[in-house]
Order: structure tokens, then sequence, then C-alpha cells
């Protein structure tokens, strides 16, 4: 087998074994599990408007969904309490407000519908399937476009930051699931239609998966425009050396590209004008209040407060649990004159679910490891878009915190939102040159590896233990079946193990192959002067 034939074998078994680690963590939680899961799914069922599983009332104000809808979450906000109250569930109708339903589904709720049929169960667990296919496409198709330098990038970063919180949220139906995928891929696609890609299949490749990426995003959350604009603005920053060039000598080559970074640019604009303008209540000025503190009883200043306490929420961004000594954040001090709430949020689910200390111990290690090891190249470019990633995390932390006053309880700040954030960061981090380094050892590998499946294994069982048992249960200990949710499908201890198996191959696959990524061949005859790029991965280039 030659070296390029097993690379490929390599890598398709890397993205198989990502999708079974994923259907592993979409048994691993009930339905309901995921925040404003109830909502969500209530919005699904109804989204194509009335039908046999959405049935409105006579007297309106209601509307008869499956009790497994209805009666979801009903363990949220108390992490002692075990998902008994959803599986115990009958597969009838009950009435529902269609308050709680949202009035303008988004095209998350209207592509998740076509999976509703008699069987809500069933229906549950194919949306989450789908979601995790459509994550291990969309992140094989960005690999395949980009070049080697942004490949590696793009797989080692997902690689350090995805479990637990990005892999429990893809693998549910919340429509964070579509932010996630669409703009840990977004920035992949953008920096290689920057870049130009070697081909014109790799071309089309790259405008597909930058426009359903944008779409899925957008389509979810039209909030998420943000977060596509920070992406294509890291993606220009660092291809720009190779874009202006490109542009200059070959202008007929990229009207189709251009106009689709131009389409993306404006509907991002749009998204922001949107989610400001929703912010600021469409018919208010948006106005942000910083509290001063008040030293005198001992409670810092609002900024202050915030920002000594943000890398507690990195931590928490990996599944970390909170600190136990922070800034005056104890909820006994609300009312205390300048008493403010930075708002973090720390597990999984609707934040009720706390992981064991360990995975945020090992992931923060890897985390550690991975981002400084990419620094061993830099250029003032690769800075500036690390910088500009650093600077947006801050800012929006503080913009939402200052629209609510630091309010207690008030738009809470949830892991999973920011998420994105730091896959973009680490992702700048690992575009190192030249692309024939080799960031890590063999034995440096190894311990990433296990780090990253311990972690991983952990995660997902205290997930299992959680939903079985609640918090107040050791997670070690699986073995009453009768607590078990699914009706159909493996049982607790299977899907651990096969989520411990693939996620172990899956590391091993992306930090084997992609540490150092694939040199490039020898042109055969005299060489030929060229210009050189600062995107060539050549020794002395700069990203």
């Amino acid at each position: 087998m030659t070296t390029s034939t097993s690379r490929l074998v390599i890598s398709v078994l890397a993205v198989v074994a990502f999708i079974l680690a994923g259907w592993s963590w979409a048994y691993a939680s009930p339905p309901g599990s995921a925040a404003n899961d109830r909502q969500t799914l209530a919005t699904i069922w109804c989204a194509w408007g009335d039908s046999d599983s959405c049935v409105p009332l006579p007297e309106g104000g209601q509307v008869l969904v499956p009790v497994w809808i209805a009666e979801s979450s009903c363990f949220a906000g108390n992490r002692d309490q075990d998902a008994r109250c959803t599986y115990l569930s009958n597969p009838s109708l009950t009435p529902m407000s269609v308050d709680r339903i949202q009035e303008q589904p988004e095209l998350f709720h209207l592509t998740m519908r076509a999976l509703v049929g008699p069987d809500p169960a069933r229906s549950i667990v194919l949306m989450r399937f789908l979601n995790v296919l459509l994550a291990g496409a969309l992140i094989a198709l960005a690999a395949i476009v980009s070049r080697p330098v942004a490949r590696r990038a793009l797989l080692l970063a997902w690689a350090a930051t995805a479990a637990p919180v990005a892999t429990f949220f893809i693998a549910s139906t919340s429509p964070q699931s579509w932010v996630m995928i669409g703009v840990g891929t977004f920035w992949a696609f953008a920096l290689a239609l920057f870049q130009g890609p070697e081909s014109r299949p790799r071309q089309l490749g790259a405008v597909l998966g930058a426009v359903t990426s944008a779409a899925m995003a957008l389509g979810a959350n039209s909030d998420s425009g943000f977060l596509l604009a920070l992406s294509l603005l890291i993606a220009l920053i660092l291809a720009w050396p190779r874009l202006k060039d490109r542009l200059s000598v070959h202008r007929r080559r990229w009207p189709l590209p251009i106009a689709v970074i131009a389409t993306s640019v404006l509907i991002t604009g749009l998204s922001l004008v949107t989610w400001l303008g929703r912010a600021g209540n469409s018919d208010e000025s948006i106005s942000l209040v910083f509290p001063p503190g008040d030293a005198g009883r001992d409670q810092p200043n609002a900024i202050l407060k915030a920002v000594l306490e943000i890398p507690s929420f990195v931590a928490a961004l990996l599944g970390a649990q909170p600190p136990s000594w922070a800034q005056r954040m104890s909820p006994l001090d609300v009312g205390i004159p300048g008493y403010t709430w930075p708002g973090f949020t720390f597990g999984l689910g609707h934040t009720e679910h706390l992981l064991p200390s360990l995975v945020g111990v090992f992931l923060i290690a890897v985390l550690g490891a991975v981002t400084l090891s990419g620094f061993v190249s830099y250029s003032w470019r690769k800075v500036f878009a690390f910088v500009a990633v650093l600077i947006a995390f801050v800012a929006m932390i503080l913009f939402r915190r200052g629209l609510v006053a630091f309010e207690f309880l008030v738009d809470p700040l949830l892991p999973q939102e920011f998420w994105p954030f730091l896959l973009l960061g680490v992702a700048v981090a690992l575009v190192v040159f030249p692309g024939r380094y080799k960031l890590w050892s063999g034995t440096q590998i190894a311990l990433l590896v296990a780090l990253l499946t311990v972690a991983q294994s952990v995660a997902l069982r205290g997930t299992l233990a959680r939903y079985m048992y609640g918090q107040t249960h050791s997670y070690t200990n699986l073995s009453d079946p009768n607590r078990w949710w699914w009706p159909s499908g493996p049982e607790p201890n299977q899907v651990w193990l096969l989520g411990t198996l693939a996620g172990f191959l899956a590391y091993l696959a992306v930090l084997t192959l992609w540490s150092k990524a694939r040199p490039r061949s020898k042109p055969h005859g005299p060489a030929k002067p060229v210009k050189r790029l600062a995107t060539d991965s050549t020794p002395s280039a700069s990203p």
C-alpha cells in the first residue's frame, strides 16, 4: 500500500470514528437534555403547521404534542434529578402552551421536521444522527479543499476542543449544533477561497462548503453573524499576501469566489444589524451599563470582576467545573449595593450537569500544550489574527453583560455559545509554517491521545450517569438497565465502550497523520524561479 493510499484509508477511518463517537454521545443523554430543548422540540414538531403530532385545541393557546416533547426537560435545573420522568412517559399526546413554541421556525427547525415520525424517540435519535453526519461531512470537505497547513490546523483544532461541549451539543437537537458546525468549518472554507484552491473541483467544493456552513449557522441562529464576520476577518488576515498576489495576477479566475465572499459579507453584515437591533429591543437605543462596584462593601468593579474570572470561563468551554473561590459571585451577595454577576455558567445541558473534575484538568493541559506548540512559528499576521479572536471573545462577554447591567440570572453566558471562539483561537495558533514542521514527537502524540481519550471517555460516562441516576451517584457505576430511557438501541455500557474506542481511534488517526502535514513533492527537471508567497509551505515562509 502506497503512502498516499494509507493516508487516505486512515483519514476515512478517522471520519468514521468521529461519526461513531458522535452517535455515542447522541445516545448518552435523554430528549430535552440540551438548553431550551423543550421549546426547540415543540417548534420542530409544529414547524410545518398542523399535523397528527401538532394538533391545535379549539379553545386556542394550546396544542397537542407527544408527551416525550411536552414533558422533556423535566429534570432541568436539578442535577440530582434523574431522567426517569422522561423515559416513563407514554406515547400519547398532551396539551402544551403555544407560548413555548417559537413563532417563526428557523431553517434548523424546518429541516429537522422532515425526520418527525410516529415514534418520538426514534425521530429524536435520527435528528441527532443527522447533525453528527453533517459535522463529519463538512469537516471532511473542509479538509479536502484546504491546503496542507490549513488542513492540519482544522483537524487538530477540532480534535483538541470538540469534547465534551461541542460533542454534546452537536449530537443533540439544539440549534446551537448547527452554529458550532457552521462556524467551526466556515473559516476553513473562507481561508481556502482566499488562498485559492489548487484545482477547479476544490474551488467549487470550497464555495459549496462556505455557502452551506454559513447557511447552517445563520439558519439556526441569526446572531451567529458576528462569529461568521470574525471567521472572515481571520481568514483574510492569514491569507492576505497570497490573496493580494492572486487578485492582481489572475483576476479572471476569481469572479465566483469573490461573488461568494461578497455575498457572505453582506449576509453577515445584515445579520449583525439584526442582532444589534434585537439586542436594543428594536425600539430602544442600545445602552451599556458597567456598574462601578462598591469597595466599601467589598464589591469589585463589574469589568474588573468579569475579566479576572474569564480564565475560568475558558475552562468551562472544555467542561471544567466552576471555581470554589471567585470574585464575590455568590448568590448570597445579591442585593448588596455594587454587586454584579459576570454571567458565567458551567456544565452541559441546562448547565445543571457538571462533569467530573478530571475532564477539565486533562483538557486544559491539552489546550495549553496544543496552543503553545502552534506558536513555534508565527508572524505579525498570525499574532494579529489570534489577538483579534481574543479581543472579540472578551468584547462579546462585556457587551452581553453590559446590555443587562450585569444583573443576576439575566442573559447568562452559556459555554456552548462561546465555544466557537475557542475553536477559532486554537485553529489560528495551529497555522504553522513551514508545513513540513512536525509539531510533536511520538511520545508527545501518545500522551496527547491518552489525555484526550481518557477525558472524552470520562465525560461520556459522567453524562450517562448524570441522567440515569443524578449527580449524587457514582459515575463509575452504570449497572441498572431499568434506568435507560431509549426503548431500543445499545445499552449504556455499550454506548460508553463504543464512544471510548471510536474517540481513541479518531484522536490517534488525526494526531498521527496531521501533527506533520504532507510535504510537497519535488518537481522533476531543473527548478524554475518562482515568486515565493507568504502562504507557501517553505522553511522560510511565515503564515
